[in-house]
């Protein structure tokens, strides 16, 4: 079985998820949103330090990170000259650090050692799950950049960019985390 996405010809626009099974979409990481929202709520709530406003600022605060973090790899994708990527399939892509995080509130939860161990854990996997999804857009030359015009440096940028997208992950879970 073949994981890449399909395109409607060679170098045009993805098909729609309806037609791809292998197309994000915002239904797990909407769930995945509403669950750890719940879950901080219900955290909270056992601690005895409920109040409606700790699910309107962890709700606010996560859809904050996650609209920073779409901007800044859509700017970084365009400054490494990337393939052009639909806004949706990023908020997509992003969306699933909230399965995670919801794994590591209820670890938590269940032990408060198992916090950190669990939070690299799962922050290194979205990292290397993000590299490896970006790495076929990022290394592939784009149709405006001609493949004789790929210097080592450009690799370089881009190989850095990836890194990043990865390592930007354990302060996003560790901010995103603390909040139970």
């Amino acid at each position: 079985k073949t994981w890449t996405r399909r395109r409607l010809d060679e170098g045009g626009p993805y098909l729609p998820p309806r037609e791809d099974l292998n197309a994000p979409d915002l239904y797990i990481p909407a769930m995945a949103f509403i669950t750890y929202v719940l879950l901080v709520g219900f955290i909270s709530g056992t601690a005895g330090t409920f109040t409606p406003d700790v699910m309107a600022s962890t709700a606010s605060l996560g859809l904050l990170v996650l609209s920073l973090e779409v901007l800044a790899i859509r700017l970084g994708l365009y400054l490494v000259r990337a393939r052009p990527v639909p806004w949706l399939d990023l908020v997509a892509f992003r969306g699933y650090k909230f399965v995670g995080l919801t794994v590591v509130l209820l670890a938590s939860a269940l032990n408060r050692v198992l916090f950190w161990p669990v939070l690299l854990y799962l922050a290194a996997m979205m990292g290397i799950f993000l590299m490896r999804t970006y790495r076929k857009l990022v290394l592939v030359p784009s149709a405006s950049a001609g493949a004789a015009s790929v210097s080592a440096e450009d690799t370089a940028k881009k190989n850095y960019f990836l890194l990043g997208v990865a390592a930007i992950q354990f302060p996003i879970y560790w901010v995103l985390a603390r909040r139970a």
